[in-house]
């Protein structure tokens, strides 16, 4: 994955600007495609682990300079073990997931090449496509984004995310050891 990820940057790279000139990649009226993966780790209080991957696209809007609004598409494939019987795993689980975000971030204008951001995005997951099923998250990406040029550039970083459904509130805390994405910018 991270081949083909580092294959695209190359090809968008010689497509797109070749230098930087006085133009900001965050400037107001922009647009972005792009998204991430991450591997998040989930503990909750009923003493399940959950492991797997997440692919979330996205589609992102500068409304002003260094301020993006985004939504997005999850989709995720969990694993989950019940921790009390990690000799057997007799009691595992794997769930598909998907489901919608809406998100804002602020991009530090540190340099041209280098900008970390920190945002707050809100979603949805749905179990297995059921609707009994529904959860909610708030998560808070904190990262950086290293640009190529104007119109490429890599994201990577850590969200700190609660997830709860309509029965309890903050039921489950998720621990990411991070997140890499890719943005193209028109």
């Amino acid at each position: 994955m991270s081949r083909l990820l580092a294959t695209i940057a190359l090809v968008l790279f010689f497509i797109a600007t070749p230098a930087f000139s006085d133009s900001n990649p965050t400037a107001q009226g922009r647009w972005s495609l792009g998204g991430d993966v991450s591997f998040p780790f989930v503990y909750d209080k009923y003493r399940n682990s959950t492991f797997g991957y997440s692919i979330r696209p996205e589609a992102n809007y500068f409304v002003f300079d260094g301020f993006e609004l985004s939504f997005g598409v999850t989709l995720s494939n969990r694993l989950s073990i019940d921790v009390t019987d990690l000799p057997q795993l007799s009691s595992s689980t794997s769930n598909i997931y998907w489901g919608i975000k809406l998100g804002a971030a602020y991009y530090v204008p540190v340099s041209q090449n280098v900008q970390p951001y920190i945002g707050l995005d809100v979603g949805t997951l749905m179990a297995n496509w059921e609707f009994k099923q529904l959860l909610w998250y708030f998560e808070v990406p904190i990262g950086v984004a290293w640009f190529l040029n104007p119109n490429v550039a890599f994201t990577f970083g850590f969200p700190i995310s609660v997830t709860f459904s309509s029965t309890a509130i903050f039921e489950k805390v998720s621990v990411n050891p991070g997140f890499l994405g890719l943005k193209v910018l028109i």
